[in-house]
């Protein structure tokens, strides 16, 4: 939908996300003898490979799968130069080729031959193998749960040199941590860091991404991103006309959302799905197939595709607020009033989003993301002009290096909000429609989202610098942004 991770040629940097594994510890490449390697099988036998799709969409194998195979596949890490070179060390016969590289390297490749991409939590691999199938690729997979999942399986890494390919841009080295303005500006500079798509890509291909600043993906930022934003704007709707919108329509509206605008982004954490789990193994409903789980690639399948008899159980737990991993649609059902939403409409929006990426599942986005907030400030990003569909706007990568930022692209935003404003307007009845105009409910949905937008950043980043980040065809000016100017 309106998705910001875009498959415009001019990114290659997309990357979505399935989260690292859960409990199990990751040891240092020390640990990993490359003796200890299974002996590769199929090896000189390519042709006899085949990817199955995921129930996300994207063609994925696992660890053991990659270990077993991988003298018989392209292995390659799209990762950065500094993590290539860090703790979790890289797959012995992977080639190296950095995000922003791969679609020139892809060139030279058969597009016919087994492609399997690697990096860090198997979110970027995902989404560049996503764009290498649209590029004509017939059989590329992402590693899932990237080199965590490998770690995790105690499967051997090397940290020998690797030759920088012709194909990537020059390696740079990660900025050292700081709070200070040239900090924020050589983290930027990093051809990691930031990538151009058309806003038009978010009317069909592309998601909004949440401002999380645990994604690594470039993204076009907004709170809570696809999801987010319907429900401020069908909170937006109720409000002008007076009345609660039935579950029934919601869920009706939700599937002409999709079918309208593509894929839905969602997002949770590696601790929501956790405390997720242990909630369906204390449910009698759900306990019995809980107990076979054996890792956290079961847990996600089962949250992924469960069993019709066992979805209400599920989506009872998906949508309690300590299983949400993402802080703004939590604090929207916990704090209904304080965001200017019905008490019940989030869950009414997740449960429609869980029903549709049941059944079709290549619809929902549903990330995963790893890790600790450690966001040091919260980035707004500017352009010059008005943004309309054919305007090409900067996705910034939220967590690049060792600095994470909360990501925001109010311009972009905009454009996202008039959008779904038409939308909406248009599904309504006829006697509705002539009391609720496209303009009046904009209008309406631009007010609130500044109220959520506050109450937001005033619980997750209450004491964090705020920055502007102004992009024109003179290059870019980052600026400190004072209180009393947000």
């Amino acid at each position: 939908m309106w998705r910001i991770a875009a498959k415009s040629a001019l990114v290659l940097a997309l990357l979505s996300a399935v989260a690292p594994p859960l409990g199990k510890p990751i040891r240092p490449p020390s640990e990993h003898p490359s003796s200890a390697l299974p002996r590769c099988a199929g090896d000189g036998e390519p042709g006899a490979i085949r990817f199955p799709r995921s129930p996300g969409g994207t063609p994925e194998v696992d660890a053991a799968w990659l270990a077993a195979h991988r003298c018989a596949v392209r292995v390659v890490d799209i990762r950065e130069a500094d993590e290539i070179t860090g703790e979790l060390g890289r797959i012995d016969v992977a080639a190296w080729v950095p995000l922003a590289g791969v679609e020139q390297a892809a060139e030279s490749w058969d597009r016919d031959a087994p492609v399997v991409l690697v990096c860090r939590s198997g979110r970027r691999s995902e989404r560049a193998a996503d764009r290498l199938r649209s590029l004509g690729f017939h059989r590329v997979a992402s590693l899932t749960g990237g080199m965590l999942a490998w770690g995790a399986a105690s499967l051997p890494t090397t940290r020998a040199h690797v030759a920088t390919p012709i194909a990537s841009p020059a390696p740079t080295e990660a900025p050292a941590p700081s709070s200070s303005l040239a900090g924020l500006r050589a983290t930027l500079t990093r051809p990691d860091a930031l990538i151009w798509t058309r806003a038009a890509t978010l009317l069909g291909a592309n998601t909004v991404s949440c401002i999380d600043g645990r994604e690594e993906a470039p993204v076009l930022g907004t709170p809570g991103g696809d999801a987010g934003e319907l429900v401020l704007s069908l909170a937006a709707l109720e409000q002008l006309l007076g009345r609660p919108l039935d579950p029934d329509w919601i869920t009706a509206i939700f599937d002409r959302y999709v079918d309208a605008f593509g894929r839905f982004y969602l997002h949770t954490d590696r601790h929501a799905i956790e405390r997720l789990a242990d909630a369906l193994r204390d449910d009698p409903r759900t306990a019995a197939t809980a107990a076979t789980w054996r890792g956290p690639e079961d847990i996600r399948a089962f949250v992924r595709s469960p069993p019709p008899a066992m979805e209400e159980a599920l989506l009872e737990h998906l949508v309690a607020p300590e299983n949400v991993g993402c802080g703004h649609i939590r604090l929207m059902i916990t704090q209904p009033s304080r965001y200017g939403v019905r008490e019940g409409l989030v869950s009414d929006v997740l449960r429609a989003a869980f029903h549709r990426g049941w059944r079709r599942p290549e619809l929902l986005e549903y990330a995963i993301l790893d890790g600790e907030h450690e966001e040091r400030g919260v980035l707004e990003v500017q352009i010059e002009h008005a943004v309309h569909a054919h305007t090409l706007v900067p996705m910034v990568a939220p967590h690049v290096g060792t600095r994470e930022l909360f990501v925001l692209h109010p311009q972009v935003t905009a454009f996202v909000r008039a959008e779904n404003a038409w939308f909406l307007v248009e599904q309504l009845a006829p006697a509705e429609a002539a009391r609720v105009d496209a303009a009046a409910l904009r209008s309406r949905i631009t007010a609130l989202g500044a109220r959520q937008l506050a109450a937001t950043v005033a619980s997750l980043a209450p004491h964090l610098p705020h920055y502007r980040l102004r992009i024109s065809a003179n290059g870019q000016t980052l600026e400190p942004i004072s209180a009393s100017a947000r």
